[in-house]
């Protein structure tokens, strides 16, 4: 076993097992526990939770070990109900194990997936209250923080990754709450208050100019694709303002133009969208030029209107 020959493994446990079946010791319960670990490291899921609950019902050594091996095989199996339902016995018949707080993570997950987001948020609170030591304690926080994110209650999900980003820097889960409250920042249209927040937690959360450039953009993307001109063009104008020679730029005016366009203001429409077909073709060129012809239409310049239609 120790050598990670499990075949063999398997071979001397069964043997021991038919011997000893009899002695009730801890030795037979270790033996269950590691002729289950031989078969799920070999991926043969059922025949593993076999073994293990075996070692459940006899009690003799680390049955709560078992407990937890058994739910996570059916997690595997693809059975989520019935993993949640091993887990919960856990919990419930072994409440001072070690293996409760891996079993509340898994429970959490486990709903998540169940989308039971109640449940999920139940066991995750649970796990931050009574196991503040765990392991688990700090991806349960970038967990509870996406399922506050997920149902758009943005001041909770700021608030549980900036305690993953403060409390614990350098570590992978705090650059996934990083960007966690990126995303936040960039649908709330504040990018400058990210900027300022990242400033403060010096260099593991620079940010570099290329960065800044592109959620500078998304701000103002984000809104046009949502349909508020207003906003998103205010954000454009600044941005572009902010990167003249940005790598958004042509986007930029030429969603300008479209939304001055859309509001009947023809004059900027028209320099906007004559500014993009003055570019190199683009993804832009074609609309951009029916855009100037529109705009040269609506004010009469039919000479003008002719040439960008041609």
């Amino acid at each position: 076993f120790k050598l990670k020959d499990y075949d063999n493994a398997i071979v001397w446990f069964r043997k021991y097992l038919s011997f000893a079946s009899t002695t009730k010791d801890k030795f037979l319960g270790d033996a269950y526990n590691r002729t289950g670990d031989s078969y799920f490291m070999l991926r043969r899921f059922w025949l593993a939770i076999d073994y293990y609950d075996k070692s459940v019902q006899s009690r003799l050594y680390d049955p709560d070990y078992a407990q937890f091996q058994r739910g996570f095989s059916l997690g595997l199996l693809d059975r989520p109900e019935k993993k949640r339902e091993s887990l919960v016995m856990l919990i419930d018949s072994f409440p001072t194990s070690p293996y409760v707080d891996d079993a509340l993570y898994e429970l959490g997950r486990t709903s998540q997936i169940l989308q039971d987001t109640a449940c999920a948020k139940k066991y995750f609170n649970q796990l931050i209250a009574e196991y503040p030591g765990s392991s688990y304690y700090v991806k349960t926080l970038v967990e509870m923080g996406l399922l506050s994110y997920n149902s758009s209650d943005y001041d909770k999900a700021l608030e549980y990754y900036q305690r993953v980003v403060e409390d614990f820097p350098n570590t992978p889960e705090a650059k996934n709450a990083l960007l966690g409250i990126k995303n936040i920042y960039v649908d709330r249209n504040n990018v400058e208050a990210y900027f300022a927040y990242t400033n403060k937690l010096g260099s593991f959360a620079s940010v570099s100019e290329a960065e800044r450039d592109s959620l500078t953009y998304l701000s103002g993307e984000k809104l046009y694709m949502g349909g508020d001109c207003e906003k998103s063009s205010a954000s454009f104008k600044k941005y572009l303002d902010e990167f003249s020679n940005g790598s958004f730029v042509l986007n930029a005016t030429y969603y300008l133009g479209d939304c001055a366009l859309r509001n009947q203001d023809y004059s900027d429409a028209l320099a906007y969208f004559t500014t993009v077909a003055s570019k190199p073709r683009s993804p832009f060129t074609e609309q951009a030029l029916l855009g100037a012809g529109a705009a040269s239409f609506a004010l009469a310049k039919y000479d003008t209107a002719y040439t960008f239609y041609q």
